[in-house]
């Protein structure tokens, strides 16, 4: 008698997990997009700031072109050119699946000067 319960057990816990199986939700889309930034002539992104003022880990290259993905939302980005210091701020946001760009002018190029510098 004992095995017909056991038998009858595992029969209800098969149908259980079976029902969870078929009932579970798929895992939520990835919600994230990607931000390139890019300056005149290059530049060093320094951080980006979220919305809420945490901040986005920026381990790897920094320097410009710079490509990241990152989760939808709001963002602000501080870009310096080491070589004199100047630098520049812009606001990025973030939609599910598309690219927020953002480019500086930081310092003027004298398009002859660098001509000379290259050897033209």
């Amino acid at each position: 008698m004992w095995v017909l319960g056991v038998i009858a057990g595992l029969v209800i816990l098969a149908v259980l997990l079976c029902v969870f199986w078929l009932c579970k939700e798929d895992p939520p889309e990835p919600s994230t997009g990607q931000v390139r930034i890019d300056a005149n002539p290059w530049g060093d992104v320094q951080w980006i700031r979220t919305s809420a003022g945490g901040s986005v880990d920026l381990s790897g290259e920094t320097t410009t072109p710079f490509l990241r993905t990152l989760p939808a939302g709001s963002y602000e980005a501080r870009v310096i050119f080491p070589p004199s210091g100047a630098s520049g701020t812009c606001e990025l946001r973030v939609r599910v699946g598309e690219l927020a760009t953002c480019w500086l002018d930081l310092e003027p190029v004298d398009s002859e000067i660098y001509m000379e510098t290259i050897g033209w």
